[in-house]
């Protein structure tokens, strides 16, 4: 197999399985219900 100058061979072209909480954080996140959460906790 050839590779094209400067690419760096990979195994595969996904992510990684994130668990279901960080993905609970990552949706708060893109909705903003991150801060509200995280200003509630302040207080």
């Amino acid at each position: 197999m050839t590779m094209p100058e400067g690419r760096i061979p990979v195994t595969h072209a996904g992510s990684r399985p994130r668990p279901p909480d960080l993905l609970d954080m990552m949706k708060a996140r893109l909705t903003g219900e991150g801060a509200r959460l995280a200003s509630e906790k302040l207080w």
